[in-house]
């Protein structure tokens, strides 16, 4: 949009209902309904300027939810026209957020202190994952499918280069 300050996008997200989010790197959170641009700031409970990731959860009564990883506010959750954040990480830098492949239910929460997960739609619990990781900062986390059809996980390290997860 021609009012966004930023020409740094970092993150987009095609909600099921037809709008698109777009996550940007120093202008926060915009939306774009039925040819019309909406900006998302602390007005709305926005609190952050960098948007890291984006991704569309099932709500209470199937009703989409949009969460957005930051860089400076953690996790990020619309509810109710009014973004929420979302307690009990261990950083409220967000890297990425991400399906994991064999848990549909399961959202991974990639942060600069390690990595956690929430089942959804239950209530939110910071689940830490990984202790080796407990510390590090992670960027990114990918799965890869193996022969028999079960997945090994990956884990960007920022500094450190790519790790494979015991037993993942």
């Amino acid at each position: 949009p021609k009012e966004c300050q930023s020409t740094y996008v970092r993150s987009l997200l095609p909600a099921r209902d037809g709008a698109l989010w777009v996550g940007t790197q120093d202008d926060g959170l915009w939306e774009l309904r039925k040819g019309t641009w909406s900006h998302h700031n602390h007005l709305l409970g926005f609190n952050s300027k960098r948007v890291n990731s984006l991704v569309e959860v099932p709500g209470s009564g199937g009703t989409p939810v949009i969460v957005a990883g930051t860089s400076n506010s953690g996790v990020l959750v619309l509810r109710g026209g009014r973004w929420k954040a979302l307690p009990s990480l261990s950083s409220r830098w967000v890297w990425r957020l991400r399906w994991e492949p064999s848990r549909p239910d399961r959202l991974w929460i990639v942060t600069s202190k390690g990595i956690a997960h929430w089942d959804v739609p239950g209530p939110w619990e910071a689940r830490p994952t990984c202790p080796d990781a407990a510390e590090e900062e992670i960027s990114d986390v990918a799965w890869t499918r193996k022969p028999d059809g079960s997945f090994d996980t990956w884990l960007s390290v920022w500094g450190k280069g790519l790790a494979k997860t015991i037993g993942g």
